[in-house]
């Protein structure tokens, strides 16, 4: 920066031609040589090109200063800082511990509220139980269960349910001729499915307009049945079609959606048939959402990253001392990936950026997002509230500014073909931008395009199955990485390469070939954490200390690099000693055992017995100080990757044992039941951990989902 006194000092230090860099500062220069020539008959000297250059100069210093205070995290992290610096107000205990985004103890964690609730609270109240099981007469508990994990999540869910039961609103005779106006309209089709459903639809109205009892649930039930076959919006036959469009409009509007008919039924069939129930069952899911509201909290010890956003929202809502503090701690707030935003996140950022009419500080607020891209609406993004407040961002805020809207249209990262796409697709197909928000590709259509290779069928012709074509890729795949590697151009890395799949077991089957193939490799998104032989070997060790009963865990540690006697010498030990009692007595051992594995079996006995005289750090520590290093060190890996796992998982059973949600030999046996779920979907991968380190010289390898964001080479 000393060296750089000018424009062409400038080019001459910067070491990436960066075509938009310069075009700023060009620009910036522009009007800082424009400013000074307005104004230099009045209060200003005249500015030449070499004070411009220096006043830009020091305002880029500046603002590099300034960016070193920057606070850049997700809006959970926001919201624990917000909580840990008011923890009394926001009436967190102090044992109570925050969730974290690399480990899987939150998952899981509706379920044991619930299973915590049914223990001390219905099984303590009669008359909750007698609520219950009225309710059970028309719902089955997994559905209760259900409800109440959603419940666990959107608090507003009872308020919504009690509204279902209103018909004040409902006309009940135009929905029945319409749907009589439907069926006298598909009476001539053929086609048996078709005809069938036709009958069906004419003597269920038919029961209706009789008033035969139970006939609105029939109906209910039929509607979701045939949502997909008698609706418009469910992509019907041409038959179908047809016979809606010949209605009149006013009987139409009932099949363009099948919500247009099926919202209205089922609010007649709960308010006709299942009022009482109805009625037990909004109560229920008040009680339950009004307990479960600080129970995580209060029973479990956790703050889980609803709860982190729920607690940091009412708290600035409902302090105006606290909200000015964490105001005037914040000049702007940017918020990427808005489009992702659910009604708690909103809320707190709707809290932070409301401005006290009594004082001069604003809070900036600048957001970034896509309608288009919004992908977890499964996850309770409210995307109506979203764009309510992009609307009326002045009123919510008190903002003095005028909001301002930027379009960004240019694609950097897509070539002219796969913005053509997506602009057909969100413009024409689904009717959600218009002309003026089509992408435009900044890319030339010299880059070089991907190339497909299609692999479905073997040498003679005979399709593959699904685990043949993951090996049949994966062996392509490998090639294609040699052949990057061998490529005589200097500087190819094993960094470079990004390997895109589409599960988890296509991450599995890869990864073998490329250790064969001595080329090192970190996953994302790969099962294999938990079936890594060092893993495994902690889980046991674990699992025969404190359960003498499993004998399955103690004879995979005799077997193991731990003790290592072999089949015919366990055989001959458990004749002697029996095997749930090996670690937990304090007979003589057989003396036919090595020394070594003799001296082994004592320490562990040791390690049995101090479990109940020594703090479960301090025994930890001795556990893992038994399990040597060495042992699973491997000096082609750099990385340490299986020391990092042993660390990794004798870390999240200490944090798993002190909170106490689960009991701790439980969650051993789920991690060991884990290494023998292939292919099974898990909320938690059991991800790699070493994956985190940007720097390594390995291949990554990653599910599409996770590589969102990601740049290589070589892809």
């Amino acid at each position: 920066v000393a060296n750089v006194q000018s424009l062409a000092d400038l080019r001459n230090n910067w070491k990436v031609a960066d075509p938009f860099f310069f075009g700023i500062v060009e620009g910036v220069l522009e009007k800082l040589n424009l400013l000074g020539s307005n104004r230099k008959t009045l209060l200003f000297k005249e500015t030449d090109e070499a004070d411009s250059f220096q006043r830009l100069r020091s305002g880029a210093q500046a603002m590099a200063e300034l960016a070193s205070e920057l606070q850049i995290s997700t809006i959970h992290s926001l919201a624990a800082s917000i909580l840990r610096r008011h923890p009394t107000l926001a009436g967190i205990p102090p044992t109570a511990r925050f969730a974290r985004e690399d480990e899987d103890e939150s998952v899981g964690v509706e379920d044991q509220l619930i299973d915590y609730w049914w223990q001390r609270v219905v099984l303590s109240d009669p008359e909750m139980q007698k609520r219950i099981s009225r309710l059970l007469r028309v719902v089955s508990f997994p559905q209760i269960r259900q409800w109440l994990k959603l419940v666990s999540h959107h608090d507003w869910l009872p308020k919504e349910a009690g509204k279902l039961a209103s018909v004040e609103d409902i006309e009940v005779q135009p929905m029945l001729d319409a749907a009589y106006a439907l069926s006298d309209a598909l009476a001539g089709s053929t086609g048996s499915r078709l005809k069938g459903t036709q009958q069906k639809l004419a003597e269920i109205v038919d029961r209706l307009k009789a008033g035969q009892e139970g006939v609105w649930a029939e109906f209910c039930q039929f509607v979701y049945d045939v949502k997909n076959y008698l609706f418009v919006d469910g992509k019907p036959g041409k038959a179908v079609t047809q016979a809606v469009e010949s209605l009149g409009p006013e009987h139409a509007i009932y099949f363009q959606n099948w919500t247009n008919l099926y919202f209205p039924v089922l609010c007649v069939c709960l308010e006709k048939e299942f009022s009482e129930s109805w009625k037990l069952w909004v109560e229920l899911l008040e009680d339950y959402a009004h307990w479960a509201k600080d129970a995580v909290v209060e029973q479990l010890g956790l703050i889980t990253f609803d709860e982190m956003i729920r607690r940091a929202r009412e708290l600035v809502e409902n302090h105006p001392g606290i909200q000015q503090f964490e105001q005037r701690r914040v000049r702007a707030l940017l918020v990427d990936e808005f489009q992702d935003t659910d009604r708690q996140q909103l809320g707190l950022l709707r809290a932070l950026l409301k401005r006290d009419a009594g004082s001069g500080h604003e809070v900036l607020g600048f957001f970034v997002g896509d309608l288009k891209q919004s992908i977890y609406r499964f996850r309770g993004v409210d995307v109506p509230s979203i764009v309510d407040f992009h609307q009326n961002y002045a009123k919510y805020t008190g903002s003095r500014f005028q909001c301002r809207d930027y379009l960004l249209r240019t694609s950097f990262r897509s070539v002219k073909q796969l913005t053509a796409f997506v602009n057909h697709l969100s413009g024409e197909e689904l009717d959600l931008t218009g002309p003026e928000e089509a992408l435009l590709p900044h890319r030339s259509e010299d880059n070089q395009l991907p190339e497909w290779v299609v692999i479905d069928a073997d040498e003679e012709g005979q399709p593959f199955n699904a685990k043949m074509s993951r090996i049949y890729s994966a062996v392509y795949t490998l090639e294609a990485i040699q052949k990057y590697l061998d490529d005589p151009t200097e500087g190819r890395k094993n960094q470079d390469i990004l390997v895109l799949v589409r599960d988890a077991a296509d991450i599995d089957a890869l990864l073998p070939l490329l250790q064969d193939a001595g080329i090192p490799a970190i996953s994302s998104g790969a099962k294999t954490f938990y079936r890594q032989p060092e893993v495994l070997d902690v889980l046991n060790l674990l699992i025969s200390l404190l359960n003498p009963l499993d004998r399955l865990a103690t004879v995979a540690v005799l077997r193991g690099p731990l003790v290592c006697l072999s089949d015919p010498e366990i055989h001959n030990l458990a004749q002697e000693v029996p095997i749930d009692q090996l670690f937990h007595a304090e007979d003589d051992l057989p003396g036919f055992l090595p020394i070594e594995a003799r001296g082994q079996i004592q320490h562990l006995r040791y390690l049995a017995q101090e479990r109940s005289d020594r703090t479960l750090s301090d025994w930890l520590h001795q556990v893992r100080a038994f399990v040597p290093s060495a042992l699973y060190s491997d000096r082609l890996d750099r990385e340490g990757r299986p020391l990092v796992r042993i660390n990794h998982v004798f870390e999240t059973f200490k944090q798993t044992a002190e909170i106490g949600m689960i009991p701790p030999l439980v969650w051993l046996l789920k991690q060991r039941k884990r290494a023998a779920e292939v292919g099974g979907w898990e909320v938690d991968s059991g991800e790699d951990v070493t994956m985190v380190d940007e720097s390594v010289d390995a291949v990554r390898v990653m599910t599409i989902h996770k590589a969102k964001g990601l740049e290589g080479d070589f892809v």
